[in-house]
């Protein structure tokens, strides 16, 4: 047989015969013929003769300047392993009772083509909304398609196509935690190649950490590695007001912005994609309640910030602009020294630790940012500290420093129902943090030199966890729950470092290798910004 154009087929013919008499199989075999027509061969060649309900191993090789294409079955019933590789196994498909007479045939074609071969995609990186493809050289190509979907497989006809790619090709726009498959086809002058292999990667953000430090009057900035390991970004540490306090980031990840509570101004950063900070328009910002801003939030829109004035008893709000830009939108009276803020996952209130009058302010957020007047709701401990609510917003928590305890709250509708106190491990409780899936607490000990643990029973009630408390030694004041889950860190005030643990299935911690990472002199504020472009 003879193949059009630059093609041939080297042709595989296959006759069988099988003799049966009064309805009993004889002697079942099949004769197999095996020959190439150029451009290429094939093995084993010649004529072979094969017992019934075998197969045998059949391989392909182009001549120089072509490259296989496939396999495929022209007549008769033959089953190919893999039609797609030169390299594959083929096997008669008949009745296992033959008679007496009755003769198969089947024919297969090893088809050649001219142009380059396919390239070997070597890798495929998901990173922040985007993921990038690499692959090998080919002989004698002039260009490269790159063809993805969302999915797992992909082919030139359902894949969106990038013209002229280079290795490694970066492929932007897409959507984190969503699968895309990827390939790859090189070119020359006249023809595309068959494609490569498929690769498939998942998008992800990338998180950052970030530490205040008062000593120093500056934030430092850190990649989360898929370990949990802290590398710091580039142009740590960036400088901020003098003694940076609250810390939050934006949850579109765009924006960071630092309490200076020693100055009565709020820095405000663009988080740039390697994670480095660049000051945001008009940076730093007055606070328009007085000289000690303390407390940091952000709604879950990352179109408002609320910010706390210690000395001043009073909240905040600002407006956030596209650039970043703050703008005073107005402010509350709290209870005395509020320390601690919280926004609902919903976006609807504010809630405020006062540490200095034992309560909590609940204010609901009206449309603009504005603040209306809150209420004051005993808190049931001596001195609310910091606060932290689980993601559905059906629970609160607050860490008193005085009582050496955890206050729970029952979040309804913006009211908050007492559940109980529960006392920490170690003395003097600050900071406080939740799992993402609503599962462990943790409270830093600061005097205590530890970190206490508790599970989160499905009413909200805690428990202590075995062991109920993890020695850090280095006086935690503030402590930060990586996004998947996977990892707690605590800022070291004493220590100057920053301490790492694993998150075990049980709430247990574990050091990460290299843990406590350095950070100045005196961290006390964290924050975590996932950064999706």
């Amino acid at each position: 047989m003879a193949a059009g154009g630059r093609s041939k087929i080297a042709a595989i013919l296959i006759s069988l015969s099988v003799f049966a008499a009064c309805g009993v199989p004889l002697n079942n075999t099949y004769k197999l013929i095996i020959a190439s027509a150029g451009n290429g061969t094939v093995d084993p060649s010649g004529s072979l003769t094969l017992d019934y309900g075998t197969d045998i191993h059949i391989h392909a090789t182009p001549d120089p300047g072509y490259h296989f294409d496939r396999w495929e079955v022209t007549s008769g019933n033959a089953t190919i392993a893999d039609k797609t590789m030169s390299d594959t196994r083929v096997s008669l498909v008949g009745d296992s009772m033959l008679f007496y007479g009755t003769i198969y045939y089947a024919s297969i074609e090893a088809r050649f083509s001219g142009g380059p071969a396919a390239p070997l995609l070597t890798s495929a990186l998901g990173g922040p909304s985007s993921a990038t493809i690499s692959w090998n050289a080919v002989n004698g190509a002039t260009s490269y398609n790159l063809y993805w979907a969302a999915g797992s497989t992909v082919t030139p006809s359902t894949g969106t196509k990038i013209s002229n790619a280079l290795s490694p090709q970066t492929v932007s726009g897409l959507t984190n935690g969503t699968q895309y498959a990827f390939i790859i086809t090189a070119l020359d002058a006249t023809e595309e190649s068959p494609p490569s292999n498929t690769a498939t990667a998942r998008p992800q953000p990338t998180d950052y950490l970030y530490a205040t430090d008062p000593s120093s009057s500056n934030v430092t900035g850190y990649r989360i590695g898929a370990d949990g390991s802290l590398t710091m970004v580039p142009g740590s540490p960036f400088p901020v007001g003098l003694g940076p306090a609250g810390i939050a980031a934006t949850p579109d990840g765009y924006f960071l912005y630092v309490a200076n509570s020693s100055d009565g101004t709020i820095s405000g950063f663009a988080i740039n994609t390697d994670g480095s900070l660049s000051q945001t328009p008009g940076s730093p910002y007055p606070s328009p309640i007085g000289p000690n801003p303390t407390a940091v939030a952000i709604d879950p829109s990352s179109s408002y910030l609320f910010v706390t004035d210690r000395a001043g008893g009073q909240a905040a709000s600002f407006s956030i602009a596209g650039g970043g830009a703050l703008a005073p939108v107005g402010s509350i009276p709290t209870g005395a020294a509020p320390t601690g803020a919280v926004v609902t996952p919903d976006g609807l209130y504010l809630f405020v630790a006062n540490s200095g009058s034992g309560d909590i302010s609940v204010s609901s957020i009206a449309p603009g940012g504005t603040l209306n007047p809150p209420t004051n709701i005993p808190a049931g401990g001596a001195s609310p500290t910091q606060l932290a609510i689980v993601p559905s917003g059906t629970y609160l928590y607050a860490t008193d420093s005085l009582g050496n305890g955890v206050l729970e709250f029952m979040v309804t509708s913006g009211t908050l129902s007492p559940l109980g106190v529960i006392a920490t491990a170690g003395p003097t409780p600050t900071g406080i943090a939740v799992t993402p899936g609503e599962t462990y607490l943790y409270t830093a000990d600061s005097a205590g030199g530890d970190i206490s643990g508790f599970s989160i029973a499905p009413g909200g009630a805690l428990a202590n966890l075995v062991p109920p408390s993890y020695p850090d030694a280095l006086t935690p004041a503030a402590l930060a729950v990586s996004p998947n889950g996977a990892f707690l860190y605590a800022a070291n005030s004493a220590g100057g470092s920053i301490s790492a643990y694993t998150i075990s299935t049980g709430g247990g911690l574990s050091a990460l290798p290299g843990s406590p990472f350095p950070a100045g002199g005196s961290p006390t504020g964290l924050a975590i910004a996932s950064v999706t472009n």
